[in-house]
């Protein structure tokens, strides 16, 4: 008899434990989730890759969450991956956007704007050391780097430009840096 006590003791107390525990989609908080799916692409892309969360959101007690990464981002040609992660349990299906250093139709990330500058001779005689630098610019943004006095060189290189949705590209390498600037289709705007 004592025994069976014993034992119901031990199975009640189990069974509160479990009724006590979090439930598997409750515990990742919603600001783990972004930290939770760099830190596995960073296993296989390491530090020196760049990563971009593109969507986050919860359905059906699941997270799906949309990743960019791009490896040797400031590169003359980048390659860039998406990873589509849906967890709990966690698991990816990867995508590879671009790694054939080819611009595409319609610019959406950044450094489909550092591809389409390779359309220019002097940025495909670059040495492969050579580091681009991508900002995406709003047409209000373009106008306000005009309104410079003492006008750094990309303030400079902005007041030729027609107020647009641009993505404006810095090269530089050991010798030289200069800019270009690419449109939402990876048209050529202008450059130095």
């Amino acid at each position: 008899m004592r025994q069976a006590i014993v034992l119901a003791a031990i199975l009640l107390g189990v069974l509160v434990a479990y009724t006590l525990m979090p439930k598997p989609d409750t515990l990742l908080q919603p600001t783990d989730v972004p930290r939770f799916v760099v830190e596995d692409a960073k296993k296989t892309f390491g530090e020196e890759a760049s990563y971009q969360i593109l969507r986050s959101e919860k359905k059906n007690g699941k997270w799906e969450v949309d990743l960019k990464i791009a490896v040797a981002p400031h590169s003359k040609c980048p390659k860039l991956l998406r990873r589509a992660y849906v967890f709990p349990p966690p698991y990816f299906r990867e995508e590879v956007l671009n790694d054939a250093c080819r611009w595409p139709v319609f610019i959406a990330y950044d450094e489909e704007a550092l591809l389409a500058t390779l359309k220019l001779q002097k940025v495909q005689r670059l040495p492969e050391t050579a580091t681009g630098y991508v900002t995406r610019y709003t047409a209000e943004e373009v106008q306000a780097l005009q309104q410079c006095v003492s006008c750094s060189p990309l303030q400079e290189f902005a007041k030729q430009l027609q107020p647009a949705e641009l993505w404006i590209v810095e090269w530089r390498n050991d010798t030289e840096s200069f800019f270009v600037a690419v449109d939402k289709n990876g048209d050529l705007v202008a450059n130095t």
